[in-house]
């Protein structure tokens, strides 16, 4: 079975969303195992203290492997919206179909694929999204997985959960792109998404 992964911000040895973390990690493991968990908060316990830097947990049931890479923000603008029938419920470490996606985005020109699955909205292929539509942020209810950075802006009501279908995007104003490392910010006004065909 393939490893997962958690992708955490740390900011001044202070990891983010820690506790959506735990949870994500949590739920997978029983998942896929029935049992298992680890101490995610002494796992991190020797991050570096300055800085910002994106941590990467590639763990399975019984190991966990930890790096600490220096993060610089690239905000993505412009998507290609692509079909797409994958499922990708688990964050797992194995994503070559999502690169295969991102890949032929860029070769059109665009910095992200956005992902539709049947004709519905998802995410990107490192982000989740949502949409304005004039009086809130609106994000897939069904996205291809769900972010920790996504979970805690919905907990506060920062975003709402609806179905997004693709052939309405035109209903919207603005696009957000968000996940654990960038946080959520406006990547631009509908026109950043190109329709392939």
């Amino acid at each position: 079975m393939s490893r997962f992964l958690e992708t955490i911000r740390i900011q001044q040895g202070i990891p983010g969303n820690l506790r959506y973390h735990t949870q994500r990690i949590h739920r997978t493991l029983q998942h896929f195992y029935g049992s298992g968990a680890f101490d995610l908060a002494c796992l991190l316990a020797n991050a570096p203290k300055t800085g910002t830097y994106r941590c990467r947990v590639l763990y399975d049931r019984r190991h966990a492997e930890v790096s600490y890479h220096p993060y610089l923000l690239t905000k993505k603008a412009k998507l290609l919206a692509l079909p797409s029938d994958m499922d990708y419920n688990y964050k797992f470490a194995e994503r070559s179909a999502l690169e295969q996606l991102a890949a032929q985005a860029q070769r059109a020109g665009c910095d992200d694929a956005l992902i539709i699955k049947e004709g519905l909205v998802t995410d990107t292929t490192i982000a989740n999204i949502a949409l304005w539509d004039g009086s809130r942020w609106i994000t897939p209810e069904q996205p291809l997985l769900r972010g920790t950075m996504r979970q805690r802006l919905i907990d506060a009501r920062w975003l709402v959960p609806e179905k997004i279908e693709a052939e309405q995007l035109h209903r919207y104003s603005h696009v957000a792109l968000m996940n654990a490392l960038s946080g959520f910010y406006v990547a631009g006004t509908i026109d950043a998404i190109r329709i392939e065909g």
